[in-house]
């Protein structure tokens, strides 16, 4: 069944790193004191607050609705009371306005079925948007928006991206092994939602010790209805798990330059995503809180952890017994793609799958352009990495832009694979950054 496994071209080998905590359970964060609680959490302009200083709230009480169309609703992920309002500094650089909440009971467990439910909806897309669900492999990407497809497009496969390609990341791989059936259940009712026939489960062959738990589950699924439901089992390759890539692995579609999945007849979703999907219809359970990675060499217990939005780096750290006295860079996310930040006191939003904790990073020099092409062989998105970063350079940004820069999924292979060690990633954010004014 998997002896041709899906891959794409190019790609690295990064140093996987997952055995410092792929098995490691999940486990669920202690409240704390407080959280400070970010009304940015995705696309679009910050939520608008429907509580005030001094209020009580309840662990799953609406706290702000969306404001734009990109925006979405953010609940309470503690019972407590609204002490301030502040602004916090992202990983991603983003200021975002906040609420700080005082929890009612600090240190306790949180017990899973205690929250205020949503009010059930026959329409399940209803359920996600009141849920607040956004993707949960990086992008914060509303999911009701994404689920909604235009008249005139079908989607014929929902992709189920459980592949988790970026290095230390175990988040999804827990769900894999601890939460497949509600899971496949979230991808379920995503697949009935996108009116897909076809739903594919990706995942890498580092995930082998999943297969069987996974295949019973969907035994169980395609008895039951007209969406089939079948696992593709993929090379261990970075970036992988990125969702052209997928589309074009899995289907032989090539998603067109400038364009979506959706138009080449598909919809991925991420597997956390989808959990938060059964959590929302199954549950009534607004995004509250997600599993978050806490890893790398300089953490001194690696964990799982099922964190509430707005739990501080700092609360996470300490559950993992602190951190190691030579660390030398904090990420939020993993390696490849993930923001580096400085500040323990950073809150856990929606979009944080993981914190990895760094005891040694690369700190030489970039040297010239040697021309030695690998950055082009590893470019999955077939473009010139190097020609591209020389014309950013002498300000050729609408050259760079007619080149496509704008497919650059900023992935960082180029930059793994540079032996010059050229900040390219870097270029290129600059790059679309100005190519975008010149529009």
């Amino acid at each position: 069944m998997f002896k041709k496994l899906a891959t794409f071209k190019g790609g690295v080998h990064p140093k996987d790193a997952k055995d410092l905590n792929r098995f490691e359970k999940l486990e669920r964060l202690p409240y704390p004191e407080q959280i400070v609680l970010p009304l940015s959490q995705g696309f679009g302009a910050p939520s608008v607050l429907v509580k005030e200083v001094g209020e009580s709230v309840k662990r799953g009480e609406l706290i702000a609705s969306s404001s734009s169309a990109l925006g979405n609703s953010i609940y309470s992920p503690v019972s407590g009371e609204i002490t301030q309002n502040v602004s916090v500094v992202l990983p991603s650089s983003i200021t975002s306005p906040a609420v700080v909440i005082k929890c009612s009971s600090p240190s306790a467990i949180p017990e899973d079925d205690d929250y205020v439910r949503l009010e059930k909806k026959q329409d399940a897309l209803e359920m996600i948007k009141d849920a607040g669900i956004v993707g949960l492999g990086g992008a914060g990407f509303p999911t009701h928006i994404k689920y909604s497809v235009p008249e005139g497009k079908t989607v014929d496969y929902f992709i189920v991206n459980a592949a988790e390609c970026e290095p230390y990341l175990c988040a999804d791989y827990r769900l894999l092994v601890e939460k497949p059936k509600e899971s496949l259940l979230g991808a379920l009712e995503s697949a009935r939602i996108l009116k897909a026939k076809t739903v594919y489960i990706a995942t890498e062959d580092n995930k082998k010790d999943t297969l069987d738990q996974l295949s019973s589950v969907i035994d169980s699924i395609n008895g039951n209805g007209d969406i089939h439901f079948e696992i593709r089992l993929m090379k261990t390759k970075y970036p992988q798990g990125d969702e052209k890539n997928l589309v074009k692995a899995l289907t032989g579609r090539e998603v067109p330059s400038g364009k979506f999945p959706l138009d080449a007849g598909c919809v991925v979703s991420n597997l956390g995503t989808c959990y938060a999907i059964y959590e929302a219809v199954y549950k009534q359970k607004p995004l509250i809180e997600r599993v978050v990675s806490v890893t790398g060499e300089g953490v001194n217990k690696p964990k799982n952890i099922i964190a509430p939005l707005g739990a501080s780096v700092q609360n996470l750290v300490d559950f993992c017994s602190g951190l190691k006295d030579n660390v030398q860079k904090m990420i939020s996310g993993g390696p490849m793609m993930g923001f580096a930040f400085y500040d323990k006191s950073t809150p856990i939003t929606k979009t944080t799958s993981a914190l990895t904790f760094l005891t040694s990073v690369c700190d030489k020099e970039s040297t010239n352009c040697i021309s030695c092409a690998r950055c082009v062989n590893a470019c999955p998105m077939n473009l010139i990495p190097t020609r591209l970063f020389k014309l950013i350079s002498h300000g050729k940004y609408k050259e760079a832009m007619d080149e496509n820069l704008m497919d650059c999924r900023e992935c960082g292979c180029c930059e793994f694979i540079c032996p010059s060690n050229i900040k390219l990633v870097q270029g290129f954010k600059f790059g679309k950054k100005m190519g975008r004014s010149t529009k």
